[in-house]
């Protein structure tokens, strides 16, 4: 081992392994609050505690794994927001490109909740835990995870991803991070830039504001307008054939034809379930109009199809899934300030750039004096001094 010691004084020698790893200062070192957070972002944080300790031979409790792996979250959205903003800052200077690029966007719904005390007439009013202290009740809601995934027609891995928490993001949020992750991807001033996805969260004008000068189009998912029209056929009533309007709908719909869509809409009006009274009922019919009025310049699944393109935003669906599964849709779930950290972590690792990451972050947190040594035990190393 390596040790450093002072010429002047009987002070003991200090160990060269102990500083570097963080050991020296007593704290948690750098490498284990990386591995607990990379642990931590694929499992649970009681998986992740049993994980550390049958892999690394480390052991700890979930309330520290989870510690240690909010302090490498909030390392990655700093990290994150550094790359965006070295992404577009080399918009200006790029000289080549993708002829065309491919952005999808999902929205999706995530179960957060925070502990509370228990209020009289709940279950858990006046017990404890095995621990000696009172029972908590976790107030759940449904929070909004958005997740961008860009990649170039055909390829199979994705170039960049990102992910926004709406009801924390500020705004422009969504339009700055829909650029920065194109940027990553390779935006040239000369690429074609396709938006495929959901139709509500203000993702449409968000692509329309983020690629403004670009030669730019959103579509709408597909499968979704089919859910709408599937919807509402199955409430009309047997004056008109079900399997007839839903086929012509969908047509009309692929082609964009304005008149056969509203003589449909006034068919299916005329025909509906005399059950569904009024339009607050959520009756599928008011709902797939106000779903085709409000975005019928979105529906370009034929254009896509034609350039032999995905239309079908399934990718961005699973997208989704894989950010929120686990912890974020179990009843064990966080704050919602915490949703982000822990959705940029996890993509961080899916495209690859862990590596890239854990040195990024390893030199955050070292000192001056600890990067300078280890500059100079670099070199001694390819000097074959060390």
């Amino acid at each position: 081992k390596l040790y450093l010691e002072c010429g002047r004084c009987e002070a003991p020698g200090l160990s060269v392994t102990k500083m570097l790893t963080g050991l020296s200062s007593g704290s948690t070192s750098t490498q284990l609050e990386l591995v607990a957070g990379f642990c931590a972002a694929q499992h649970s944080y009681a998986k992740a505690s049993q994980e550390i300790e049958v892999h690394h031979g480390q052991s700890f409790d979930r309330t520290s794994v989870r510690r240690m792996a909010l302090q490498v979250e909030a390392g990655a959205k700093l990290y994150a927001e550094q790359e965006r903003k070295k992404a577009t800052s080399e918009l200006e200077h790029r000289k080549h490109g993708p002829e065309r690029l491919m952005l999808q966007s999902d929205g999706g719904s995530v179960r957060t909740g925070v502990l509370k005390p228990c209020e009289p007439g709940d279950e858990g009013y006046g017990k404890e835990t095995p621990t000696g202290r009172a029972r908590r009740k976790r107030e759940i809601h449904k929070r909004e995870l958005i997740t961008m995934d860009v990649r170039e027609p055909g390829q199979a891995e994705p170039l960049a991803l990102d992910v926004v928490v709406p009801i924390v993001a500020p705004p422009g949020q969504r339009s700055h991070r829909m650029l920065a992750a194109a940027a990553r991807a390779g935006l040239f001033d000369n690429t074609q830039v396709l938006g495929l996805g959901d139709l509500g969260s203000s993702l449409p004008q968000a692509f329309d504001e983020a690629f403004h000068g670009y030669d730019h189009l959103y579509s709408g998912d597909w499968k979704h307008a089919c859910d709408y029209v599937d919807a509402a056929a199955g409430v009309l009533d047997g004056g008109v054939d079900h399997e007839c309007w839903n086929k012509q709908m969908r047509d009309c719909i692929w082609n964009r034809n304005l008149v056969e869509r509203d003589r449909l809409l006034h068919q299916a009006h005329m025909h509906r379930d005399p059950t569904l009274l009024a339009p607050e009922q959520r009756c599928p019919v008011y709902a797939i109009e106000s779903y085709l009025r409000n975005n019928w310049d979105r529906m370009n699944a034929k254009q896509l199809k034609a350039k032999e393109l995905d239309f079908v935003s399934a990718r961005a669906e699973a997208q989704v899934r894989d950010r929120t599964k686990d912890r974020y849709s179990g009843p064990a779930t966080w704050h919602v300030d915490n949703l982000e950290g822990k959705a940029i972590l996890r993509a961080i690792i899916a495209e690859g750039n862990w590596h890239s990451f854990r040195k990024w972050y390893v030199e955050r947190n070292a000192s001056r004096f600890e990067r300078e040594l280890r500059k100079r035990l670099e070199r001694a190393v390819a000097e074959q001094r060390l």
